[in-house]
């Protein structure tokens, strides 16, 4: 998804939280995601796991950016923690270790994107669109192996399967998406058996 229709989405975004100990971290963190992403919206910080989850508990941040590395206890029970809250918000976790097992244990917790610490800003950024997008995002820098673990079976469709997803999802019947789409009943009846 281009970034401009990244930053419309982000107007359904109200809030954001960034969990992490290192006050330059989330000052860098805070400054990209204002120059990014034109808007109001509230950053909330936090700096360890407790703070954590009393600020997803109280604000129900839309966007947590969270290092897994935290005085109190890490991330990882930050997310264990969450896990039942609903409306859950989309996550972006920090991490500087390229672990195959905590990769696994990230995404069965439900994350929407892995980046390592070591990476670029431009990578966070990426980060930021795909997520607000609504896919998936893994660091490149991620051993091959753990990056696996984050695909989900949507992200294994076409662009136009995709496509076909989200027309479903709307409501629109089969008659109703091949005019939206521009292609024939049989195509999106084709679609919609790959897909399944």
């Amino acid at each position: 998804m281009p970034m401009v229709e990244a930053i419309q989405v982000l107007h359904a975004f109200e809030s954001v939280l960034i969990v992490d100990d290192h006050a330059i971290c989330r000052d860098a963190l805070d400054w990209t995601l204002r120059s990014l992403l034109p808007g109001k919206f509230e950053i909330r910080m936090a700096i360890d796991g407790p703070t954590a989850s009393s600020a997803l508990l109280e604000a129900k941040p839309d966007l947590l950016v969270l290092d897994i590395g935290l005085p109190g206890y890490s991330g990882l029970e930050v997310l264990q923690r969450l896990s039942d809250e609903k409306p859950r918000p989309k996550i972006i976790v920090f991490t500087q270790y390229n672990d195959p097992k905590l990769i696994a244990d990230l995404t069965q917790l439900g994350v929407n994107s892995i980046i390592l610490k070591s990476s670029l800003m431009s990578v966070f950024s990426l980060a930021v669109e795909r997520v607000l997008s609504g896919e998936n995002f893994m660091d490149p820098a991620l051993s091959s192996t753990a990056a696996n673990k984050l695909d989900t079976p949507f992200d294994q469709l076409t662009k136009r399967e995709k496509d076909v997803v989200r027309k479903i999802a709307g409501g629109l019947t089969t008659k109703e998406i091949a005019k939206v789409l521009e292609c024939s009943d049989e195509t999106v009846k084709t679609h919609k058996s790959n897909i399944m």
